[in-house]
């Protein structure tokens, strides 16, 4: 896996012996030193060519050792799962050293992810609409036995704490962290709907889904796009990642808003109905290749609630670099809210009218 993002020089191997011990292990021998590269994340990166001329990708996934294996053992899963199939495309899992916490990936050349796409405006309808046409894949795939028992949250967790906070929290938190705690802290409705199961308190876990969907998690390299990143995977609703999805251009619609020369809302709304086209073509898309979605009948308004979690949780993870909610953090965090409330009114507005 690789993109022409921004990169920079990785970990020594000297540091990290453990990374050519794997790659030796299986027979493709040490990386080249003068190949290496990584890129910018929250796991540790090796990414080059070996000495038997195989182009790699390494990835050290850090957390809890629980957690490493859990992580790793879902990573192995879905490898084994859909690896060949051409409705999934993904790059090829060579191995995973589950004491190392290391997984070796298939390096794909000349591609770019959804989200540097995206940034340039070539992220296409044609393209959502095959990110639609993978997603129905997944979703339609039998839930295997090792992903079955999992008791992880159908999407990513909400922000935490929704109403206290201990002062151990306090002194570790940003001051960013702090402005949204007092947010949520003062708004109860909005606490609540992050704090419940979405779709009431009968979970829906009738498919197999990514978890952690985003932009960045498609690669392109202009005829196939692949989808990346299966440490979350596991049954749930397919509508957290279908609200992953369209969440993401709404918070791209949101943050346009800084960079309108006139009515910066009105600016912010121009902007999210050119993006609105992509998620309207990756809906279609997604019903067209997985007719039985048209059965369930809430999973549009479910996947708009999923929306409101995404943008909630967008501005957490930018609330941990920031010393304040920014206005437009302030301003996603309002769509969201009204996403996540009252989100049987905003299924068109999001891309997401039509049936179901």
């Amino acid at each position: 896996m690789t993109s022409d993002r921004a990169s920079f020089d990785p970990i020594p191997l000297e540091d990290a012996p453990e990374v050519n011990a794997l790659l030796e292990r299986i027979g493709f021998g040490p990386f080249l030193e003068e190949s290496l590269t990584s890129y910018l994340g929250r796991n540790d990166i090796w990414a080059g060519s070996t000495e038997s001329g195989r182009e790699v990708f390494v990835k050290r996934v850090t957390g809890t050792t629980e957690d490493v294996r859990s992580r790793l053992g879902r990573i192995a899963a879905v490898d084994r799962l859909i690896s060949g199939r051409d409705d999934i495309p993904t790059p090829k899992c060579h191995a995973v050293d589950t004491e190392a916490g290391l997984v070796a990936f298939e390096l794909l050349e000349d591609v770019v992810n959804g989200a540097e796409l995206a940034k340039d405006d070539l992220f296409t309808e044609d393209l959502a609409a095959d990110a639609g046409r993978v997603l129905a894949a997944l979703h339609s795939l039998d839930v295997p036995e090792e992903l079955s028992s999992t008791d992880a949250p159908d999407g990513p967790a909400a922000p935490r704490p929704l109403t206290s906070i201990d002062l151990e929290t306090y002194a570790s938190a940003s001051a960013g962290e702090l402005d949204l705690w007092r947010l949520l802290h003062n708004d109860r409705e909005v606490a609540t709907a992050l704090g419940s199961p979405i779709g009431g308190t009968k979970r829906i876990r009738s498919s197999l889904i990514h978890g952690d969907l985003r932009l960045d998690q498609f690669l392109s390299d202009g005829d196939s796009l692949y989808l990346t990143d299966w440490e979350e995977t596991r049954p749930g609703d397919p509508a957290a990642d279908i609200g992953a999805f369209a969440g993401e251009w709404l918070h791209r619609g949101v943050l346009a808003m800084s960079t309108a020369e006139d009515d910066p809302v009105a600016g912010g709304a121009r902007r999210f109905e050119l993006l609105r086209s992509n998620v309207e073509e990756f809906w279609a898309a997604y019903l067209e290749a997985r007719p039985e979605s048209v059965k369930d009948l809430q999973l549009s308004v479910r996947a708009t609630a999923f929306v409101g979690h995404h943008l909630f949780n967008r501005v957490l993870a930018a609330s941990q670099q920031n010393s304040y909610l920014t206005p437009l953090q302030k301003a996603a965090a309002g769509v969201g809210r009204q996403a996540l409330l009252n989100p049987e009114d905003y299924t068109t507005a999001v891309g997401l009218g039509g049936r179901p």
